[in-house]
């Protein structure tokens, strides 16, 4: 985008929706807010692969990367980290990255961007996070903050995350909604602000098995 321009805001509504590198799917999604070599980059933008009012009907495949943070910028950090959403009644599978903030310069965000992740899917998988797959909203320790969030929520359908999921300084939530829902953290890697990381359901806390990082 122009010098400093916040991220594109999009809407995606489709039967299904797969971000990959095949044959009828989107090879990426970039919605970063614009450079700025003078000052502060733009805010990242927003992506809603459906909504809550109108969820994909089908499956939502990530298998490219999708980014919407900050633009570069002149200072060491700048710009707000922008927002992805994923409303689906099938299983949403991520096997790539999703990333809507920043830790790094020169697109080093002010603040943690975030992430919305919910299946209605009530039985089988309804998410999946792959080993491969990361969620990251991230934040360094120069950055007035606040973290960002990543939230899983799941109608009921299980959910499997095998890979990265990381809210600098902000807060991480694995939700299934049923009362005997699954949540399978194995091999994972949580990473959010002390006592803000971990699986739940409509009773609490859930076991997990994988590693939390403070």
């Amino acid at each position: 985008g122009a010098a400093g321009s916040v991220g594109s805001n999009v809407t995606l509504n489709a039967p299904s929706i797969r971000v990959d590198s095949g044959a009828g799917g989107i090879n990426g999604i970039n919605l970063n807010g614009g450079d700025n070599s003078f000052g502060i980059g733009g805010n990242g933008g927003t992506l809603n692969i459906g909504t809550v009012g109108t969820p994909i009907p089908n499956d939502v495949i990530i298998n490219q990367p999708v980014n919407a943070t900050t633009g570069s910028n002149l200072l060491a950090t700048g710009g707000d980290g922008g927002t992805v959403s994923v409303s689906s009644n099938g299983t949403v599978a991520v096997n790539s990255t999703i990333k809507v903030s920043e830790s790094a310069a020169p697109r080093a965000s002010n603040k943690g961007g975030n992430i919305n992740v919910t299946s209605n899917k009530v039985s089988g998988t309804a998410i999946s996070v792959s080993s491969s797959g990361q969620l990251l909203a991230l934040l360094n320790g120069l950055a007035p903050g606040p973290g960002g969030s990543i939230k899983l929520t799941s109608a009921g359908g299980n959910v499997n995350v095998h890979g990265t999921v990381k809210a600098d300084r902000g807060t991480v939530e694995v939700t299934n909604n049923a009362p005997t829902g699954f949540v399978n953290l194995s091999n994972a890697t949580l990473h959010g602000a002390p006592d803000q990381a971990g699986p739940h359901g409509p009773n609490g806390p859930l076991a997990g098995r994988g590693r939390r990082v403070p």
